[in-house]
């Protein structure tokens, strides 16, 4: 189930979600979603890792790793294709454990890639 609008109003107001800072609930709340903001601590790998990862196994000491990621904090970031990397919400959010929260990328700023004819 996703939860509409009126259930993420309810659940904020009755403080099962909650955000630090805390967002503008008239304003970043959508139809099925809540938008967060982009922080600036970004991690990737340091080596160049195989085009195809099956797994990250999350343990605590994997971000403490200095040979495995690369960590910065920057205002601008170039993601390159083909790229992974980490990046941190400007939010901490509080979730319900009957609740489970995915986080999708987007941006409002990016221009839409023009279509191009091949051949």
């Amino acid at each position: 189930m996703v939860l509409s609008k009126p259930d993420l109003m309810r659940y904020l107001a009755e403080g099962r979600l909650a955000f630090d800072p805390p967002i503008a609930a008239g304003t970043d709340v959508d139809q099925v979603s809540i938008d967060l903001r982009l922080g600036r601590k970004f991690s990737r790998f340091r080596r160049e890792m195989p085009s195809y990862i099956s797994a990250i196994h999350v343990d605590p000491a994997l971000w403490g790793s200095v040979d495995l990621w690369e960590h910065t904090e920057q205002d601008v970031f170039r993601l390159e294709p083909g790229r992974f990397v980490l990046a941190q919400t400007m939010e901490r959010v509080k979730i319900p454990n009957d609740v489970v929260g995915l986080v999708e990328g987007r941006s409002s700023y990016a221009s839409p890639i023009p279509y191009v004819q091949v051949g």
